[in-house]
């Protein structure tokens, strides 16, 4: 069922874990909100949703951490309402449009929780909106404490891989076999192994050449519109993806042109290496996601060797790649 139509029936049906949730009125007036609304039009998987399968919005990510949340703390408002804002201050393409420009999602979500269209909402409720805030900046079970994976990690390893065909078991079977306490996610050692792989399966996708490439090419196209129009930054960040697409295609910068019709109409163009070549540019990435279930206490790698094996390879992927286009002619 759409959004808007569970919207007014007072529930959601979340379809990849199959649970209906009870909205309560101030949950359905903020899943109505611009500043929620905004994040159906921002991509989860950054630019590389622009030539993969794994195509779902922050919105849909929202909703899965929200729905877990309610799942197992259905009596914890305030949290309940805290993952559906944990996100709401993302800029367009998740992290590849913020990076070039050293700006920093967590505060834009901080501002709109404080300010805009949130606040009076929360307020409206009995909500501090200064409380939501500092319990973002907290270890829960949306964030885990690590090493404990949390619902906001959780919800886009198996949501990512599901999309990719790399979740070995249905997410909806996968949260049956859970407990959440207030550290993150407990489960089975079998179950354990599952997420396990998600999360190394997820990072081998979004941390390979081609992806990495992805989100390198569009953070430079904004780099280079951004020097060219420095005032135009403080859009940014109030941004949808396709309006970014928009002011990219249309810059009055011919390179920043070029990049955006490479990523949006040929992106098999784009050549990756593991060594330098000729107009190449040196991507790594920064970090990697290695939070991960307890199994009886336990962090998963301590007591199972495919989870200590999954977190080594996961290390690993940390390496520098060279990306570069063929120099054909663009269109």
């Amino acid at each position: 069922m759409f959004l808007h139509q569970t919207l007014a029936l007072g529930h959601v049906t979340e379809p990849l874990y199959k649970l209906r949730v009870e909205l309560h009125p101030l949950e359905a007036e903020l899943l109505a909100s611009p500043s929620l609304r905004r994040l159906k039009h921002l991509h989860h998987y950054g630019a590389s949703a622009l030539c993969t399968p794994v195509t779902h919005s922050r919105l849909e990510h929202t909703i899965g951490v929200w729905a877990l949340t309610a799942r197992f703390f259905p009596d914890e408002p305030e949290l309940r309402v805290a993952a559906l804002l944990h996100d709401i201050g993302h800029l367009p393409f998740s992290h590849a449009a913020e990076k070039p420009l050293g700006l920093n999602h967590h505060r834009f979500t901080e501002e709109r929780i404080a300010g805009g269209d949130i606040s009076p909402i929360l307020r409206k409720y009995g909500f501090d909106p200064q409380r939501l805030i500092a319990l973002l900046e907290q270890d829960t079970p949306l964030t885990g404490k690590r090493p404990q994976i949390g619902f906001d990690h959780l919800d886009s390893f198996l949501r990512d891989t599901e999309a990719a065909g790399t979740c070995r078991l249905a997410p909806s079977l996968i949260i049956g076999r859970l407990t959440a306490g207030s550290n993150g996610i407990e489960t089975d050692e079998e179950t354990a192994g599952v997420i396990m792989d998600a999360v190394l399966a997820d990072h081998s996708q979004f941390l390979s050449a081609p992806m990495m490439a992805m989100d390198a090419l569009l953070s430079k196209a904004v780099l280079l519109h951004a020097e060219a129009h420095p005032d135009w930054t403080r859009q940014l960040p109030g941004m949808t993806d396709f309006e970014l697409l928009y002011v990219l295609q249309t810059s009055q910068v011919e390179q920043v042109r070029q990049l955006a019709h490479l990523l949006i109409w040929e992106p098999h163009r784009i050549r990756t290496s593991k060594e330098p070549f000729e107009g190449s540019i040196r991507v790594m990435p920064h970090k990697v996601y290695d939070n991960q279930p307890f199994v009886g206490g336990l962090a998963a790698s301590d007591i199972l060797p495919g989870a200590a094996g999954a977190l080594e390879s996961l290390r690993k992927l940390v390496s520098a790649h060279y990306i570069g286009w063929d120099p054909l002619p663009f269109a």
